[in-house]
């Protein structure tokens, strides 16, 4: 099978004699995070404060008629809504280290006439992730290391395949109960 032109996390986006998954209209900007100060005692009138979090937007199409099934598409991606990975194109990472999946607007649908969907297409919304990773245990980072997601990976070197077993583990709901509200 021919190489993923990109990926995130388990979706891969490729062109192989087997498979077409599209990988279009990538879209990412750079913002400065200010505000403005209308205090008149001499202070700056704006205050800068940092850099914007990164979002990073594409779409893609899925269609049976290129061996994918879009209905199963949709509840993969329902079920990755809030996770994060790092993104990589060409087999080099882009962009931050790591991308929460925000959201995934679907739309342009096509059926078949039993009703069956044969095509859909996927806006995919990734926003920087600045939340705190967790420490892996020497057991998760094994059970990650035979996992599918680690083979799929086959071309991300050891620590971007670390990097992306932290980012896939969740606080746990004891951790969920004690967080504090700031």
């Amino acid at each position: 099978m021919a190489g993923y032109l990109a990926k995130w996390g388990i979706k891969g986006f490729l062109i192989s004699p087997d498979k077409i998954v599209p990988f279009n209209n990538l879209s990412t900007s750079f913002a400065l995070k200010s505000e403005n100060n209308t205090d008149t005692s001499g202070t700056a009138p704006t205050n800068t404060r940092g850099r914007e979090l990164q979002e990073i937007t594409f779409t893609t199409t899925y269609m049976t008629a290129t061996g994918v099934d879009p209905r199963k598409q949709m509840k993969e991606w329902y079920a990755l809504v809030g996770k994060t990975y790092p993104l990589y194109i060409g087999g080099e990472q882009f962009g931050p280290p790591l991308l929460q999946l925000e959201k995934v607007d679907w739309n342009n649908y096509q059926f078949a006439p039993n009703g069956k969907i044969i095509s859909a297409d996927a806006s995919i919304t990734l926003k920087e992730y600045s939340g705190n990773a967790q420490k892996l245990d020497a057991q998760t980072l094994a059970s990650f290391a035979d996992s599918s997601i680690n083979r799929t990976q086959s071309s991300i070197n050891a620590d971007n395949v670390l990097k992306a077993a932290v980012l896939s583990i969740e606080p746990t709901s004891e951790q969920k109960q004690n967080k504090k509200i700031v």
